[in-house]
């Protein structure tokens, strides 16, 4: 047998290895920390056939921080855990007390690493992977004028010399996941991004025709489904 082909049923076992263990599921797509309570939970399951380590920790924003190098207001219990396959584990997020603004929505990121047991075998090099997952964690003071669920509708948009711009006149921090708008009878189609509490945010450099009169946008919620609304461009 080549050195080629060596490799390639290599990299295929090392697939096949990764696939098995790597198993760890969160039970939701962002978590939401509202102020009033003591503690939230998340969910966490092996749906592999093999037991993983688990890290946990949460960060402020970068994702290459190392754990217990970043201060954040939030203990996390327990931070390091083993999951047998088929089994769950439920992590519980605390909020130290540490002060936060009060008149918005401050953010932070849950992390999650699951590593796969060793594995050897001395006719083939394995590689072992670590697998990370991260989602949002919003922490939600609880004295908000209005409620969550209607900020998306609050959103302003403009033409601002042929760019895209975004305003969320609200204290919650909003996912865009695209825009849409109609022009020459094509569709056009942008990416969107998280838009700040009070915060602006410039989405197209390219020229929007003055003719365009509004947008359609799609934005996660607070249970991580997709909504979709329109509003007029001024």
């Amino acid at each position: 047998m080549d050195e080629q082909h060596r490799f390639i049923i290599t990299f295929v076992l090392v697939i096949m290895s990764f696939t098995a263990h790597a198993g760890i599921v969160i039970d939701s797509t962002r978590v939401i920390y509202s102020a009033d309570k003591k503690e939230v939970t998340v969910n966490l399951r092996n749906t592999g056939t093999h037991p993983s380590l688990v890290q946990s920790w949460i960060d402020t924003g970068d994702p290459l921080v190392t754990p217990g190098k970043n201060t954040v207001p939030f203990v996390i219990m327990p931070p390091i855990t083993r999951i047998d396959g088929g089994k769950g584990q439920t992590l519980r997020l605390i909020y130290t007390g540490k002060p936060l603004p009060e008149d918005r929505e401050s953010i932070f990121w849950l992390n999650v690493l699951a590593v796969p047991p060793k594995k050897s075998d001395s006719r083939h090099h394995l590689l072992n992977v670590a697998y990370q997952t991260r989602i949002k964690l919003f922490f939600r003071p609880s004295a908000l004028n209005f409620k969550a669920e209607d900020a998306a509708q609050k959103l302003q948009w403009k033409n601002e010399s042929g760019a895209l711009s975004v305003f969320n006149p609200t204290p919650y921090n909003i996912s865009l996941l695209n825009v849409e708008w109609m022009a020459a009878g094509k569709t056009v189609s942008v990416a969107g991004e998280m838009v700040s509490p009070f915060g602006q945010a410039r989405l197209a450099t390219a020229e929007i025709p003055a003719g365009v009169s509004g947008v359609d946008y799609t934005i996660i919620d607070d249970l991580g489904r997709e909504q979709r609304l329109s509003s007029a461009l001024k």
